[in-house]
Formats: structure tokens, C-alpha cells, sequence
């Protein structure tokens, strides 16, 4: 059986975090869903993925920065292994706000994705917008959009 880290690492984990704790027979996986949800959504209301600078430190609230395209893909890919166990139509709204991460709606409120070229910066950080687009972010880019367009198709949503 899969045990929870108290280390932050790497979002790719959350799918499989998420669909054992939501496959227990219990009261305590009503409320997987929603933290999963808060710990990614910033005060604001748009998506925060867990800053690569709080991996690999125990026992503290996730850091900001640095925000990377991976995450949001992982995250995508996350609510859509979510949605697949329990249904639940906010993983919908909570990957389409990941997704809006590359447009703008972050915490730099910056374009990262570019939808006419395909292309992704490789993410944020304190400074403002790293403007390099190394290959694991533009792959990251265009599977989040692949995946998002999949989530659609399986809940039924033919536009957003």
C-alpha cells in the first residue's frame, strides 16, 4: 500500500495519491479531494503548482517559486485520474485552471505558453518569467493541452 510523504516532491506523484486515497472505503477520503485542490490553488483563485524550491524539505508549507510547465501537466493529468474514480466535476475546473497557468493566470501574471507556436517558457520564478523554452517545458505545454482536450471529451464538455 502507497504511503503519503511529509516531503514535498514532484506533482507527478499526486495521480497515484489521489486515486488510492479516494479508493479507500472511509470518512477521510472526502477530504483527499479538496485539500489536493487547496494546496494548488493560490488566495487569488488561480492555479499554484508547489514551487520546486520546497522539494525534498519535510514538514513545510510548500514554497511558490519556482513555478515549472511539468507541474501543470502533471496536475492536468492528476484531476483527470481523479475525475476517472470519483466523477467529480470540480477535477474539471481544477485542471482548467491549471491550464490557464500558461496564459497568464499565475502569480507573475505572465504569458508562459504560446498557443500559435506551440511553445512554453520553462517557467516562473521570484524575477519574473524564465525565458528559456528547453524541450521538457514545451512537451509539458502541448500535453497539457492534449490532456485538458481529453478530460473534455470524457465529462462531455465540447468547449470551455
Amino acid at each position: 500500500m502507497p504511503m503519503l510523504s511529509n516531503t514535498a516532491t514532484r506533482d507527478a506523484e499526486t495521480p497515484t495519491i489521489t486515486l488510492w486515497c479516494e479508493s479507500l472505503p472511509s470518512k477521510q477520503t472526502k477530504s483527499t479531494s479538496p485539500w489536493v485542490m487547496a494546496l494548488q490553488t493560490a488566495p487569488q483563485g488561480h492555479f499554484r503548482p508547489v514551487g520546486s524550491n520546497s522539494f525534498g524539505q519535510s514538514y513545510v508549507r510548500p514554497k511558490i517559486f519556482d513555478q515549472q510547465p511539468v507541474e501543470i501537466w502533471a496536475a492536468i493529468d492528476a484531476a483527470a485520474a481523479a475525475w476517472d474514480v470519483t466523477r467529480d466535476p470540480h477535477w474539471l475546473i481544477h485542471a482548467r485552471r491549471a491550464y490557464d497557468w500558461f496564459d497568464g493566470h499565475n502569480d507573475r501574471n505572465v504569458k508562459v505558453g504560446d498557443p500559435v507556436s506551440g511553445t512554453s517558457r520553462d517557467g516562473i520564478n521570484p524575477q519574473g518569467l524564465n525565458l528559456n523554452e528547453g524541450a521538457e517545458s514545451v512537451l509539458a505545454y502541448q500535453h497539457s493541452f492534449y490532456s485538458l482536450q481529453a478530460l473534455m471529451a470524457k465529462v462531455g464538455v465540447q468547449r470551455w
